[in-house]
């Protein structure tokens, strides 16, 4: 009982940004939050789920695991990759049924389509599905972690992990395959800086890469900015009930 509930306490982790500065951690803060940015949009873009409210609860989730962690576990929770197949299938179901026949969301939102009414069912899964692994986390704590992990041993959960990154590996081929040139120059320049560069630039190769690709993009023509000049600086997420 005592190793069980060692085995359940949260420490913090090492502090390793000795030397580093305050600049440098708010580099490194940055690389972190592009990382994640692209994950967390790409599923609200596959499914239909505004993308502001995705951003807006992936805040809020990842506030409220830090208030209850005590701020010792740097995490970000974000958009989960698990729920893209059923979301997809179950809204475009949906739409069938109003006589919406499109074969992938994309197309849908081309058109114009109102895809909230569709995507609230499929969120109202997704509630359904937080409560059961709320329901999970209650009967972990009474059971045991260790008891548990023997149902999902590393080799388990690796291998899903491994797979979803597989089925999702069309969508970032189909998402390069308009522009190859640009999408090799970019992860072209993070593995160099990655491999090659000493120092705070080989912490940073995510950001070396998105600088380059970003400027060799604006001198290529493929960068508009009308968007950005058009769309207002502080919005409120289109929030909707499953």
């Amino acid at each position: 009982m005592v190793e069980e509930k060692r085995y359940l306490e949260i420490e913090a982790q090492e502090d390793r940004s000795a030397g580093i500065g305050t600049g440098g951690l708010i580099i490194l803060g940055l690389q972190h939050a592009f990382t994640m940015f692209g994950a967390t949009v790409l599923v609200p873009y596959l499914t239909g789920v505004p993308v502001n409210v995705a951003l807006f609860t992936a805040g809020v989730g990842t506030l409220l695991f830090h208030a209850i962690t005590k701020w010792k576990v740097p995490v970000f929770l974000g958009s989960s990759f698990a729920y893209i197949a059923p979301m997809i299938s179950v809204t475009l179901y949906y739409m069938h049924q109003q006589g919406l026949d499109y074969k992938s969301i994309q197309e849908a939102q081309q058109a114009g389509v109102d895809l909230i009414p569709s995507v609230a069912y499929a969120t109202g899964g997704i509630a359904i599905a937080g409560l059961v692994k709320f329901g999970f986390g209650i009967l972990i704590k009474f059971i045991g972690v260790k008891r548990f992990e023997k149902l999902f041993p590393p080799t388990v959960a690796g291998t899903m992990i491994v797979l979803i990154g597989l089925i999702l590996s069309p969508v970032a081929i189909n998402m390069a395959s308009s522009n190859w040139w640009l999408a090799l120059v970019a992860l072209v320049t993070t593995l160099f800086v990655r491999l090659y560069c000493k120092g705070f630039n080989g912490l940073i190769p995510v950001i070396w890469g998105i600088i380059v690709g970003y400027i060799v993009a604006a001198i290529a023509g493929k960068v508009d900015f009308t968007e950005v000049v058009s769309t207002k600086w502080v919005g409120f997420p289109k929030l909707y009930f499953p």
